[in-house]
């Protein structure tokens, strides 16, 4: 599955979220972190992203995001697999 921009984005920012706190972000968080405005279109991504298999989260928990471990290989920004070290 490929990730649209934004999706890209929130994926990067709750990786960013998490290196430089320890726990994932709560969807304002991330709103503010990626510019998107409504928390629903937020929600959309994280549930692209679960599809992905690059995030597990419980709904309706506060700060459930936990991000999925990338096999060797992975492209660090969308998870997909890569080939000929280019990335997305």
């Amino acid at each position: 599955m490929k990730l649209t921009r934004q999706a890209q984005s929130v994926f990067s920012a709750i990786r960013s979220h998490f290196a430089d706190h320890g726990e994932a972000p709560a969807i304002k968080q991330i709103c503010g972190l990626t510019g998107i405005r409504l928390e629903c279109q937020v929600i959309r991504h994280l549930d692209a992203l679960q599809e992905a298999g690059l995030i597990v989260r419980e709904r309706h928990k506060k700060r459930s995001i936990q991000l999925v471990e990338l096999p060797h290989g992975c492209c660090p920004n969308c998870g997909h697999q890569l080939e000929a070290r280019a990335l997305c």
